[in-house]
């Protein structure tokens, strides 16, 4: 469960434009530069819901191959990119958008329903891919991992 941050989505009319790793609300405009991992040479955008009452939310990932670690969803905190269930490694944030075991974990808590704070995510699209080589901090977008990555809804 993430933090419910009601001290500055209180006091800003306006709703976050995204949520950063830590489900931090976001107001700017997302890019690279603005990932809570400042150590980050990958960084994507993706759109997520709340799998309870479908509440939608841009939230960020990102990855510093120099560490082989991640730095995003519900714990917040880095660990290495480990498939739980499998057990597999993954070196990239672009391994993991392309095998579609990128997850956010828990929504950020905005209380969108009763149960939405404690429930789990659904992980739609990478709506923005990003990455930049180690020592060239120019960040380049890579449209190619820009991908669904759920089930197609039904109308």
């Amino acid at each position: 469960m993430n933090y419910n941050y009601a001290d500055i989505t209180s006091k800003i009319p306006e709703k976050p434009r995204w949520w950063d790793e830590e489900a931090v609300p976001r107001y700017c405009d997302f890019t690279p530069y603005e990932t809570s991992h400042i150590y980050a040479d990958e960084a994507a955008l993706v759109l997520i819901k709340c799998q309870n009452c479908g509440e939608e939310f841009k939230v960020a990932f990102s990855m510093s191959a120099m560490k082989g670690m991640v730095h995003y969803g519900q714990e917040g905190v880095e660990r290495a990119v480990i498939n739980r269930l499998s057990g597999k490694f993954y070196a990239s944030l672009a391994d993991l958008i392309r095998s579609r075991k990128i997850h956010y974990g828990d929504p950020p808590n905005i209380e969108c329903c009763a149960s939405g704070p404690t429930m789990n995510c659904d992980d739609i699209q990478v709506l923005e891919y990003w990455k930049h080589e180690p020592g060239n901090f120019t960040w380049t977008r890579d449209h190619n991992l820009e991908i669904f990555l759920g089930e197609p809804e039904k109308h």
